[in-house]
């Protein structure tokens, strides 16, 4: 927990609960510590339940351009320098990150085929919404990527910070049980690159929309909030368990809707209301839960 207030909120509860003092520990730090860098040099024996909730959707990702010609995929990584005009300015350079070119890789999105799946599968709606509207949206946006033929540049964000945190949790605690709970679709910007974040700013109770341009908005006064591919986070964390063996990667992880999660685990008779409606299976529709089994 990174702020010192919610921090001795959490350990009082957890006090109060009847948990003695030598088996609670609430530790302070951001979640991005888990990605620059394990939890613990020694992997840590022993099953531990490991849950994040709405965490992955403010990881840093990686912004790859993706550029095709009859000889191939040509590969560029994103960076951002300081512009004296316009103060902060976006550019690219031939890849070179060796953790972009890994997860890229494994997840194909650096060819057009990988980059068509995944935006198909992030343009798609969650169930409940206008069917002929989330049809529209998806051509309109399916012809606009391909508006520019085979050679266009395809810009995509990949989940690198997704990948190094399920690799540390992998590496810090092999016998771990993960929940693993975030959002699977939000309203991709237009014209903007493959899993886009949606960039938003709130003053005096008004939020703005800045149309998923992380660069304008002021630093540090945007929530910037990207969509998860749970197919893609299940493949990331068998890859991750099986890192340090020649084994190919054997997906264990499942992914459950919010509502199914809640049908399996939650007393949802507790909480239907008098008309019917029960905020644990309607609400939160764009919403999934990664669970794995215990090592």
């Amino acid at each position: 927990e990174a702020s010192p207030v919610l921090a001795e909120v959490q350990l009082g509860r957890l006090r109060e609960a009847g948990l003695s003092p030598e088996r609670v520990e609430v530790v302070h730090l951001p979640s991005d510590s888990w990605v620059e860098e394990p939890a613990h040099v020694q992997p840590s024996e022993g099953p531990w339940f490991v849950l994040a909730l709405e965490l992955l959707d403010n990881l840093p990702h990686d912004k790859l351009r993706v550029v095709e010609g009859s000889a191939g995929a040509d590969l560029y990584e994103a960076f951002v320098e300081a512009d004296d005009e316009q103060g902060l300015r976006e550019g690219f350079r031939p890849l070179r990150d060796p953790t972009l070119a890994t997860v890229a890789a494994m997840l194909r999105l650096d060819c057009r085929e990988g980059l068509d799946e995944l935006e198909a599968a992030m343009l798609t709606p969650p169930i409940g919404t206008n069917e002929l509207l989330a049809d529209l949206q998806g051509f309109v946006f399916g012809a606009m990527a391909h508006a520019s033929g085979p050679s266009a540049e395809r810009d995509v964000f990949v989940p690198t910070a997704s990948w190094l945190l399920l690799r540390h949790i992998c590496e810090s605690f092999p016998e771990h049980q993960l929940t693993l709970a975030d959002f699977n679709y939000l309203p991709p910007p237009p014209g903007r690159a493959v899993n886009n974040p949606v960039v938003q700013s709130q003053a005096l109770g008004h939020t703005h929309d800045w149309g998923g341009d992380y660069l304008a908005a002021p630093p540090g006064k945007a929530d910037v909030m990207f969509a998860t591919h749970f197919d893609s986070l299940e493949f990331l964390h068998a890859a991750a368990r099986s890192w340090r063996s020649a084994s190919s990667p054997i997906v264990s992880a499942s992914t459950l809707s919010t509502a199914d999660f809640m049908r399996r685990y939650a007393d949802v008779d507790s909480t239907r209301c008098a008309d019917g409606y029960n905020p644990l299976l309607e609400d939160f529709s764009n919403t999934s839960v990664l669970v794995t089994p215990s090592a």
